[in-house]
């Protein structure tokens, strides 16, 4: 189970999300959602699961820091990423910040060092690529 934490008052990571030239990245939720979807597509193996939630969720009435019910969201995503199985492992860059894998029905790949990724699957109507622009 891959568990990811959202924190929407520092638009992604806590204290802020930073590229290779230490500058803060911003994400809206979407693409914070889409970008740990992709990391997760990486390196997911059989019987992994993915779930996204708000840390910093003003609903949350218990102040359980993103682990009550309201502050996991479901997400449309979820429903409509049809990826069909991986052809296989991830390849990863000489540097090992980049990484793309293969599946039936399209691909991933993801720059950990800038924050670029992108989500290709024709047959969910799913053509997501995002630059980071700093």
């Amino acid at each position: 189970f891959v568990h990811v934490p959202w924190f929407p008052d520092d638009k992604g990571c806590l204290s802020g999300c930073r590229d290779e030239h230490n500058q803060i990245r911003e994400y809206h939720n979407s693409e914070f959602l889409e970008f740990a979807v992709t990391a997760f597509l990486v390196g997911m193996g059989e019987g992994s699961y993915f779930g996204f939630s708000n840390m910093q969720d003003k609903k949350d009435p218990y102040d359980m820091g993103g682990w009550y019910d309201a502050s996991w969201t479901y997400f449309d995503l979820y429903d409509q990423l049809k990826t069909g199985k991986p052809l296989g492992p991830a390849q990863s860059s000489g540097n090992r910040m980049k990484f793309k894998r293969e599946f039936v029905n399209g691909n991933v790949t993801i720059d950990c060092s800038s924050g670029a990724y992108s989500l290709s699957f024709p047959h969910s109507d799913i053509d997501i690529s995002v630059q980071p622009s700093i």
